[in-house]
């Protein structure tokens, strides 16, 4: 699930996209991962490190667009910006 993530964040064609328009995308996913995998309770451990990873890549993404040097800076403010969008698997 991490090599899709990263796959559909990745690439430099898909910065001209914003925020919720990329959140929607991922959305798509994480929901088909979810509803495929999620039938053992043991699958919530596994869940909150690919809502981490989720959340790096987005973080990742918004620096790339704007250009920042240092790429993990900002986290909190993306946590922030996709509160209510962006599907949690964990919780």
């Amino acid at each position: 699930m991490r090599r899709k993530i990263k796959e559909y964040t990745a690439p430099r064609n898909k910065l001209f996209l914003s925020l919720e328009e990329l959140v929607k995308g991922l959305n798509r996913k994480l929901r088909g991962f979810k509803n495929y995998y999620f039938i053992s309770p043991i699958a919530k451990r596994w869940a909150r490190r690919i809502d981490w990873y989720v959340i790096e890549r987005l973080t990742i993404f918004c620096n790339k667009k704007r250009s920042k040097r240092n790429k993990h800076a900002g986290k909190l403010k993306v946590i922030q910006n996709t509160q209510g969008s962006l599907l949690k698997l964990a919780g």
